[in-house]
């Protein structure tokens, strides 16, 4: 049994997760594997490998992917899994040994903290399309310092899948607001200055949020985009997927996905797209359940927060400033605006009506291709 209770078994929105990540990793390894010959998936706490319940973990899914029945002369895939656990670790060297003993080698299992290993894998998987699964428990591990190797890396092949807990953020900031009481507290604001420094909330932002105009949410959400600037400034697409147990519930946290590919950027989109549809189908069923009662049709379509006008405003407006681009890149941007509220066929959809509108140009075909130009009218 794993030493950490949190491997005894993948709770709700873990597995939401995991379908997330196992489905984009599939499309990943697909698109990139005919047209290079090795892959990178880094896993940063990547555990015992697999659940308690047996369920497999993200080093497994990953490392699984070499031996898909429909790989064939794809890619091979190279799983760094990183666990800093000394039981974890065995286990973890245990269930990829399969993979660490191929020749050429699958995968290695690296017995410390991410950060001691994260310049050298930028280094080693410098030619290589590769994939950082980094998802620790809380901010330390994904604050924008941790991040340097990566975000100082220019190289369009690395792509970023990060768990982000922004509610420590506020409870960092929050703890700033007290007055020290003795000089071992006095340390301990110290140390959350330092955290939000290194997540890029300076003093003079941390100050400024103090003011009457942000509410507890508000000054949330502030802090969750100060942190992702130089996220943004380094990566061309990049959006974020809340992780819930239930459509109705809070988010846990967000899956932050960074790419500089506007296929990854779409293609993941489509993916938590249909996990979210799901997931209100599922929270529809219980609640009827709970109640006694069933229904004869189904669930209805998940409800949205944005109106598919406001969806077609957006693209018209995009269309007329750039003239013209890819559709594969005008839905990178609708995903990385909108998320996982709209997929593929929404996008289709709100393209359809600027056409039958004469305010986008008609495009080949039943729906345009990915490298297709789409105009405006």
């Amino acid at each position: 049994m794993s030493p950490d209770p949190f491997f005894k078994g993948v709770k709700e929105w873990g597995h939401y997760k995991h379908r997330i990540l196992s489905k984009y990793l599939t499309i990943w390894v697909r698109k990139l594997g005919s047209r290079h010959k090795t892959l990178a998936f880094v896993d940063s706490c990547a555990g015992s490998g697999y659940y308690d319940d047996d369920t497999a973990g993200s080093p497994i899914i990953a490392a699984r992917l070499n031996d898909a029945p429909d790989r064939g002369n794809h890619a091979r895939v190279m799983v760094f899994a990183c666990e800093q656990n000394d039981e974890n670790y065995a286990r973890l060297a245990t269930a990829l040994r399969p993979w660490i003993q191929r020749s050429p080698q699958l995968a290695d299992a690296l017995h410390g903290p991410f950060q001691l290993f994260l310049e050298s894998i930028v280094q080693v998987t410098e030619r290589w399309p590769t994939l950082f699964f980094i998802d620790p428990y809380g901010m330390k591990d994904v604050s924008i310092d941790a991040l340097t190797p990566i975000l100082e890396n220019q190289s369009a092949r690395k792509e970023l899948i990060v768990r982000v807990p922004p509610g420590i953020l506020s409870r960092w900031w929050g703890r700033l607001q007290e007055r020290p009481t003795s000089e071992r507290h006095a340390r301990e604001l110290d140390a959350f200055r330092r955290n939000l420094e290194a997540c890029n909330v300076d003093p003079a932002f941390a100050e400024m949020l103090k003011s009457a105009e942000f509410t507890g949410a508000d000054r949330q959400q502030a802090l969750l985009e100060r942190y992702l600037v130089p996220i943004y400034e380094r990566f061309r697409w990049v959006q974020l997927v809340p992780i819930k147990a239930t459509f109705t519930g809070a988010p846990r946290y967000f899956i932050l996905h960074a790419t500089d590919s506007p296929d990854g950027c779409a293609y993941l989109n489509d993916v938590a797209s249909a996990l979210r549809d799901e997931l209100y189908a599922t929270t529809e069923q219980r609640r009827d359940a709970a109640l006694g009662q069933g229904s004869l049709f189904g669930p209805l379509p998940a409800p949205r927060t944005v109106s598919m006008r406001e969806l077609e405003e957006l693209l018209l407006e995009e269309l007329r400033h750039t003239g013209g681009a890819p559709w594969i890149e005008l839905r990178a941007m609708l995903a990385s605006v909108f998320g996982p509220e709209f997929r593929k066929k929404d996008h289709v959809q709100a393209l359809r009506h600027l056409v039958s509108r004469h305010q986008a140009r008609p495009f080949e075909g039943a729906e345009p291709e990915d490298r297709e130009t789409v105009t405006p009218a």
